[in-house]
């Protein structure tokens, strides 16, 4: 995949963005990875910006599928996949193969690894899914930071078994519908401990990935469990994986709550978010995240479908959406809203 500089008026439908696009004042207006189509072409064209960076492939692959290869080369196949999740489609089996291989590719010679994940897998599915889920978004995080290889790595094996804990609570517990009870939730709220616990026994495993565990439910202004720690005293793997995980459970249908919309999510994150969540992280995510909804179809409030034609990434809860060969600016039509992901 080679990045070329471009015409914007000769941009094909569904190529990919290179690399970042700013206005005249600096402001971001369009992030790497988007894929172009005729909304954001013409506004970039009305905006007086000629020529864009965009990613250029050199082999034949057109439906890009080689997840395993390639994160970068593989976007479309990453934005269905978390259209899907978003949805609550089932997921297409090929791309979660894809996905899980290249998951498991990280960590196939730490056979425990493995054994965790299956256990929790047994006890209770949604955490199963939820790991897989957050060792994504995780992953995408620590791309968006350019961290190095190895650190994504490390990052997808913590998003893994964040959760595994959740196997030393019972069934019961974990997906009770009603209000949990005082001494229910202190249960709950000791699965990060038993995690560490059983992190802390895997060969070979980075200190940093049993710290994740234990601390992915911290937060920033010390609010969170089971040390109140704050600040400094959390790893980046937990910041990290603590936004993934809040998003994940937020757009995640469960016995006692339904799913969000992405932009709903997006909104909920964002509100709570600052002095919650590591700003610089939590800011990378909002910007970066929005641009994989961009032609997802969607159900409006009025019964209309239409698609996500553009997210402004400083306004990540409101897209413009086209309805009808109609685009609505969702942060002037208050009276229209996404009802559901298509």
């Amino acid at each position: 995949m080679k990045k070329v500089k471009v015409n914007v008026a000769d941009c094909n439908e569904g190529q990919m963005l290179a690399s970042d696009i700013f206005d005249e004042t600096g402001r971001l207006i369009v992030v790497k990875n988007t894929a172009i189509n005729d909304y954001i072409k013409n506004r970039l064209l009305e905006m007086g910006i000629k020529s864009i960076y965009v990613f250029y492939n050199t082999g034949n692959h057109s439906n890009p599928v080689e997840f395993k290869e390639s994160y970068e080369d593989d976007v479309n196949l990453v934005k269905e996949i978390i259209n899907e999740l978003s949805s609550g489609k089932g997921l297409n089996y090929e791309n979660v193969k894809l996905l899980s291989d290249n998951i498991y590719e990280s960590v196939k010679t730490n056979y425990e690894i493995i054994d965790c994940l299956n256990e929790v897998k047994r006890v209770d599915e949604y955490t199963y899914y939820h790991s897989l889920n957050v060792s994504l978004y995780s992953m995408l995080i620590g791309r968006w930071l350019e961290l190095s290889e190895e650190s994504i790595k490390d990052l997808i094996q913590a998003g893994i078994l964040h959760d595994v804990g959740k196997c030393r609570i019972s069934k019961e517990i974990l997906n009770k519908k009603d209000a949990l009870l005082p001494d229910e939730f202190e249960k709950i709220k000791m699965h990060p401990v038993y995690g560490y616990v059983m992190a802390k026994t895997i060969p070979n495993l980075n200190d940093d990935i049993p710290q994740a565990i234990l601390t992915h439910h911290e937060r920033e202004d010390g609010s969170g469990y089971p040390f109140g720690l704050k600040g400094d005293e959390l790893n980046l793997y937990s910041k990290i994986i603590a936004i993934s995980d809040v998003y994940d459970a937020l757009t995640s249908e469960r016995a006692y709550k339904s799913r969000q919309t992405p932009f709903d999510s997006l909104r909920t994150i964002q509100n709570i978010g600052y002095g919650y969540f590591d700003t610089k992280i939590l800011m990378t995510f909002l910007s970066n995240i929005s641009s994989y909804y961009i032609g997802s179809k969607v159900l409006m409030n009025t019964g209309d479908s239409g698609y996500v034609a553009y997210v402004d990434p400083l306004r990540v809860y409101y897209p413009i959406v086209c309805i009808k060969s109609d685009y609505y600016d969702l942060s002037k039509e208050k009276s229209l809203k996404i009802d559901r992901m298509l």
